[in-house]
């Protein structure tokens, strides 16, 4: 739900909907090609199917302590809504996500992107939009700009496709994705709340 319809908002909260999130939409126009960046000690490239393990433990340790919307539902442990993010990334791997970038050092998978391309649906009603699905750094590795440079190299995979613009979603407290979003030429384009219903808890 987008933040300014308030009666909607106080209509779905009446109606037994946990509000769970609020997350910002930044978009990027792709105008220019962009260029890749590496760093010594640091291999950014295509994910392979053997880096699924890989990926899942990082994913395990980054959002142990995340807060998003499925660890502030009171009706999932902290246990259970840490589980959303290692299945995210095994489907991803099996084809939700169109794109995945990894970051490897030392012989292990130290961050990783998904991304998805404009749907045939999104095309045909004039949405030429791509998708930044998630994103994320090894608690160890940040701070060493690795973020800027999957999120780059993700982008720079949308050049000769459908998409002009790309839009990347966040949590409104995630503010070192906000402010490397905004380096980088994102704009904020929208809020919106997430909700949830449970129907039989």
């Amino acid at each position: 739900m987008y933040a300014d319809q308030i009666p909607s908002i106080y209509a779905l909260q009446s109606a037994g909907f946990y509000l769970t999130d609020c997350v910002l939409d930044y978009v990027i126009e792709l105008e220019e090609p962009i260029a890749g960046q590496t760093q010594d000690g640091y291999v950014i490239r295509p994910a392979r199917p053997e880096d699924l393990q890989g990926t899942v433990r990082l994913v395990e340790r980054s959002f142990e302590h995340h807060f998003g919307r499925f660890h502030s539902d009171p009706k999932i442990s902290r246990a259970e809504a840490a589980r959303f993010y290692p299945r995210w990334i095994e489907d991803s791997f099996r084809g939700y996500a169109d794109t995945i970038v990894v970051a490897e050092h030392s012989k292990s998978i130290v961050g990783a992107t998904l991304w998805k391309r404009t749907s045939a649906l999104e095309f045909q009603y004039g949405l030429p939009v791509g998708h930044y699905s998630l994103g994320t750094v090894a608690p160890e590795h940040s701070g060493r700009g690795l973020f800027k440079r999957l999120t780059l190299e993700g982008l720079r995979t949308f050049e000769g496709t459908a998409a002009t613009f790309v839009e990347g979603p966040t949590h409104v407290l995630n503010l070192p994705v906000q402010q490397a979003y905004t380096r980088m030429g994102f704009r904020i384009a929208d809020a919106r709340y997430a909700f949830h219903l449970w129907l039989d808890r």
